[in-house]
């Protein structure tokens, strides 16, 4: 709950009230170490005016600006001018903080996944340089657009979509068993979208601001190395750490992932990170052919097709398989062994969850899986893509899926042919949610919807959002979690599972005294809030509900009636996370998984809480999915209680967790 600690004289400028207000009102749930938006009392009163501008803009539209249906054509401001130029003034004034959490994403992102594909003995750690340097990254060619998110509520968003091209003057200094290296020179080169979230009437003019990419960004950098006092090839080394540098990229600010910074509570951060997608694509990867020969010349692989039956047959050393990837999403077809023109007749089929079909691409890569014994070869034997508006074109003809065959290419800058790839693909939209398209929903879905794959698979979308666990046991305190949801029929497994990522459990003062130091108050009024740790504990609570059973149980623990030499309430704020065990402990993720179902009648959602790296879960909580359909909108949210396995409640304490979930079901329309 947002709350504004200081009233904003009247006589204050425009620009001045703004500042004011967005630090006053800044929401305590921003992620840790998101690009030091806590520091951002810094940016330059240039930015401030132009955030004035644009939200002037956003209210004084002329009537002849046009307005856009959901998800439709989004149409360009041309009124706007260059004012939007706010967004580079922001990047330059936020720089130090940007490489400040690139210098902790390198670190404890990148580090450990560069460390995990390395060879047995050798080790590789980040020196004390890491920086991206003084040089910040400009945005081009910025096209403002505004649509409507949610059509319930009327809102208008404004996106601006803008070319990157940074090539900046980072310096990274790696330390491996076998010398040194500087990484310089980093490259991103991408397209980049900015958002301003359900525009308001009042400052700060919008709800929230999105960061993100609808596909991933081309990374490459320069490395200098030094082994032994000689120069030395670390291609292999370099290749990982873009890999890495992408996979965390990817899994911060790709599609459906996004950088958000919440402002004020006119939108959840739950929302503002995960809006509902557009729809499912399905793709079925057929054959492929002309596929370099990996362990052969690179001039025998290019006039290979022009030999035809006069060329060396196809070795037997060659596995290939293929890696579809829609934004950060990733799918894998089987292995066909001993193949140059490989082809699957199973595990080749993928649905993916879109947000946005119009401007999203999907990446084809061939590996070849069998790269063990000989290191020379290749792991990739090449790369295709193509936008998904492109690949759909002109694919759906009556009662036929025709195919389409891309390009593959590998080497440097992927000018080498590599053979071509065969695949299939069809689009099926999200219904509105609550709108059935079957006469009887329940019933599950008819044959034949799809006109490729399986016919009655991925009939419905369930949005599952995973906000807060409360009431963990105490010894939780410390240690890292995670929520795993399944789809069980009649009580047995379907396959399909979906993961949220990890959250530290610790006790509700810490919690809530980290809430409070997150929202930049002045210090007097921190240290204030610290001495009265009810109002911690009842602005947290505001914040993450919990039974009523259990809160009236933590209450009397924290806050108990006799007066005790130094309180546990006091020892709970004062104690670093893990170093004291509390009653309760409660963790929060605000993650949102999507999950493909073929029916609902007689399916289970089951919601597991375990410990990283433990086997068992602390607690499970069930839904029963028939209910959605009886829900207004096909939507629940609330607490559903967490039931400790392996233990029989014998107290309260026992009884007493519970699992805070919004779930929202969708059905597919039929293919346009």
């Amino acid at each position: 709950m947002a709350v504004q600690f200081e009233t904003i004289p009247e006589e204050l400028s425009w620009t001045d009230s703004w500042k004011l207000w967005f630090w006053s009102s800044c929401r305590s749930c921003l992620p840790t170490g998101c690009l030091g938006w806590a520091h951002t009392q810094r940016l330059s009163t240039g930015f401030l005016r132009q955030v004035s501008q644009i939200g002037h803009l956003g209210q004084e539209a002329p009537d002849s600006a046009p307005n856009t249906g959901i998800w439709g054509e989004a149409s360009r401001f041309g009124w706007l001018g260059g004012r939007h130029e706010f967004i580079n003034d922001l990047v330059a004034a936020q720089w130090p903080y940007i490489s400040d959490w690139f210098d902790e994403t390198m670190r404890t992102n990148c580090e450990p996944a560069l460390q995990s594909v390395m060879p047995a003995g050798i080790t590789i750690c980040f020196g004390d340089k890491c920086s991206l340097g003084t040089k910040p990254a400009q945005l081009q060619s910025i096209i403002a657009s505004k649509y409507c998110e949610d059509p319930l509520e009327e809102s208008t968003t404004i996106r601006l979509d803008a070319q990157l091209n940074y090539v900046g003057d980072s310096h990274v200094d790696v330390t491996c068993t076998v010398g040194s290296l500087v990484l310089t020179q980093l490259q991103v080169t991408g397209e980049i979208v900015i958002e301003l979230v359900r525009l308001q009437k009042n400052p700060p003019w919008f709800s929230g601001v999105r960061i993100y990419f609808s596909n991933r960004p081309k990374i490459d950098l320069v490395v200098q190395t030094e082994v032994l006092g000689l120069n030395a090839n670390f291609e292999f080394i370099k290749q990982k750490l873009v890999t890495a540098l992408g996979d965390v990229i990817a899994g911060q600010a790709v599609l459906p992932n996004r950088f958000c910074l919440p402002i004020g509570d006119a939108i959840s951060e739950v929302d503002l990170r995960m809006p509902t997608p557009q729809g499912v694509l399905r793709l079925v990867v057929l054959e492929a052919r002309d596929l370099p020969d990996p362990g052969r010349s690179h001039w025998h692989n290019v006039l290979r097709p022009l030999l035809g039956s006069r060329g060396v047959p196809e070795g037997p050393d060659v596995h290939p398989f293929v890696e579809a990837a829609i934004g950060a999403q990733v799918q894998r077809t089987d292995t066909v062994n001993g193949s140059l023109s490989p082809k699957w007749e199973y595990g080749n089929c993928f649905d993916f969850v879109v947000d946005d079909i119009k401007r999203q691409g999907v990446e084809f890569t061939v590996h070849d899986s069998d790269t063990s014994t000989f290191k020379w070869k290749a792991d990739v034997l090449g790369h295709g893509g193509s936008k998904l508006s492109a690949l759909l074109e002109g694919q759906r003809t009556e009662n036929h899926q025709p195919a389409t065959w891309l390009r593959l290419a590998t080497g440097p800058g992927k000018y080498i042919p590599a053979g071509q790839l065969r695949v299939r693909a069809e689009w099926r939209p999200l219904s509105p949610g609550g709108t059935a398209i079957y006469v009887h929903p329940a019933a599950g879905p008819p044959r034949g919807l799809w006109s490729i794959g399986p016919g009655n698979q991925s009939e419905w979308v369930l949005v599952a959002d995973v906000l807060s666990a409360t009431a963990l046991p105490g010894d939780s305190n410390g240690q890292k979690h995670r929520v795993t949801l399944s789809l069980l029929w009649e009580g047995v497994e379907t396959g399909q599972q979906s993961t949220t990522g990890l959250a530290t459990a610790a006790s509700p003062l810490a919690l809530g005294e980290h809430m409070i130091s997150t929202m930049n108050l002045r210090p007097e009024i921190g240290e204030v809030l610290r001495k009265f740790p009810e109002r911690i504990y009842a602005l947290w609570r505001a914040k993450v509900p919990m039974d009523q059973r259990a809160e009236k149980l933590e209450r009397g623990y924290l806050f108990p009636k006799a007066q005790k030499t130094e309180l546990i309430s006091q020892v709970c704020i004062s104690s670093p996370r893990g170093g004291y065990q509390p009653m309760f402990a409660d963790a929060v993720w605000n993650s949102t998984c999507h999950l493909l179902l073929d029916s609902i009648s007689k399916m289970t959602l089951r919601l597991a809480v375990s410990q990283h790296g433990a086997s068992l879960p602390v607690g499970v909580a069930v839904y029963a999915l028939d209910q959605l359909l009886e829900a207004p909108g096909w939507r629940f949210e609330g607490l559903l209680p967490l039931r400790r396995v392996g233990k029989v409640p014998i107290d309260p304490t026992d009884a007493s967790a519970a699992l805070e979930v919004r779930l929202r079901l969708h059905q597919l329309e039929s293919p346009p």
